[in-house]
């Protein structure tokens, strides 16, 4: 017979990321995380995705792996040798044929 194994879940941790203040009668939000104060909900949102949030790393194209699955990302200069290797390999006759 199998022991059940039981879980223990621990609630998430809340973080405040702002706080809101009174500054001569004005409601101001102060980030959390830096000494950053602005005079609305919107622009202390959008300085904390800005800042402190981490972005996403932009699509760069397709991705080459090896056997084994890491991916394998040329050096600039491995792509120019291999341009200049292909330039020196055409002739003019494959290159009439090319514009036909």
């Amino acid at each position: 017979m199998e022991k059940s194994k039981s879980i223990i879940l621990q609630e998430p941790k809340q973080v405040r990321l702002y706080d809101t203040f009174l500054w001569s009668g004005y409601t101001r939000y102060a980030c959390s995380l830096c000494a950053f104060d602005c005079g609305s909900e919107e622009q202390i949102l959008a300085h904390i995705d800005d800042v402190h949030l981490p972005q996403p790393v932009p699509a760069s194209g397709i991705l080459v792996a090896d056997k084994r699955g890491n991916v394998v990302t040329p050096e600039p200069e491995d792509e120019r040798v291999f341009v200049k290797a292909v330039a020196v390999q055409l002739t003019e006759e494959d290159l009439k044929k090319l514009i036909e």
